[in-house]
């Protein structure tokens, strides 16, 4: 899995976080290789969603002191987010 999906390494510890969590707090009995990998694809999908969601969150958290810092209104910070995500549509 790591050598095709390019795994970051923090992904991937985070990742083995998860997974070791898992095994430790459940008391499954797990037979099959089958069922490990997919106990280990789960934990890498949610792995992924959660750093996606740190890295969006930090960077909404310094947009907001930028605009904070600016005293921008509430019209000009939705102005400039529309135009900005019309720059990307295109």
């Amino acid at each position: 899995l790591t050598d095709d999906e390019h795994i970051s390494d923090d992904i991937f510890a985070l990742t083995m976080y998860i997974f070791d969590r898992f095994i430790f707090k459940t008391s499954l009995i797990i037979i099959n290789d089958r069922d490990y990998q997919l106990i280990a694809l789960s934990c890498y999908n949610l792995a992924k969603k959660l750093r996606t969601n740190i890295l969006i969150n930090n960077e909404n958290e310094q947009l907001s002191l930028i605009f904070s810092n600016e005293n921008y209104s509430d019209e000009e910070i939705f102005v400039k987010q529309k135009k900005r995500k019309r720059e990307e549509e295109r």
